[in-house]
């Protein structure tokens, strides 16, 4: 869930930011994402979802998406977000997950959001509502940016006539730091670490993100990330993903 706003992500326009180079055409760029987004769409790939184990907990996964954003009238905000993800060093398919959220501002760098997420994940299915305030501010030429979420998750089993499911309650913390690289290039470093209610451990996961997002103009920009996350969630062993991915933002102001 993406409560801060896109538009604070817009450089600022000073003329010596202007006078740096563009790294890529931002055409090329765009042919880079189409390329990228391809990749999402392996032919015959079976909906098989292996977890690392014991003997090899570490994984690297590949994730793919698209998000809308429509900026509505009063400061609230809408976003339509969908991402397919890959597991097994990219080479399965993972699950298909759709997130719808609202927000609005509330005050001087503050908002107030919900979202529900819908995930397919091989035969399980996943509901899961996200609620909480985040806020961001400029500091130094820096975009620093906090939010808190309280999480909610439900799953049940395809096939399960009996109706059993699992549920789990998380709270979110993210702090985030954006700086502009050029004129439309911008770099962001984000550290999440996921609180399971009841858990037996203080941090469940740990969500460390690296990336770029590369203006495309007209209300587009291409967001290349890296994810560093480490698993406490079993009781065993520890897991560790990596995640490389790539997302088309799309911003729409009716």
């Amino acid at each position: 869930m993406t409560c801060l706003s896109r538009r604070a992500l817009r450089a600022p326009s000073t003329k010596a930011l202007r006078s740096l180079p563009l790294p890529l055409p931002r055409l090329a760029v765009a042919r880079l994402a189409v390329a990228l987004l391809a990749v999402a769409l392996p032919a015959a790939s079976p909906p098989l979802a292996a977890q690392p184990t014991r003997a090899d907990p570490v994984d690297w996964q590949a994730w793919y998406g698209g998000a809308l954003t429509v900026d509505l009238p009063r400061r609230w905000e809408t976003q339509v977000d969908y991402r397919v993800r890959y597991q097994d060093n990219a080479s399965r398919w993972l699950g298909s997950y759709v997130t719808t959220e609202l927000s609005r501002g509330v005050g001087r760098g503050l908002r107030l959001g919900g979202s529900y997420r819908l995930a397919q994940v091989g035969d399980r299915t996943f509901h899961r509502l996200a609620a909480g305030p985040s806020w961001e501010r400029r500091v130094a030429g820096v975009r620093v940016g906090a939010r808190v979420l309280a999480q909610y998750q439900r799953q049940t089993f395809d096939g399960d006539d009996e109706g059993g499911s699992d549920t789990d309650t998380f709270v979110r913390t993210r702090l985030q730091l954006r700086r502009p690289l050029t004129r439309w290039l911008r770099g962001y470093v984000s550290t999440e670490p996921f609180f399971a209610v009841g858990g037996d451990f203080p941090a469940d996961n740990w969500r460390n993100t690296i990336g770029t997002e590369w203006d495309l103009g007209k209300g587009r920009a291409l967001d290349l990330f890296y994810i560093y996350r480490p698993d406490y969630g079993k009781r065993s062993y520890n897991r560790t993903f990596h995640v490389v991915g790539v997302q088309l933002e799309l911003d729409w102001k009716p």
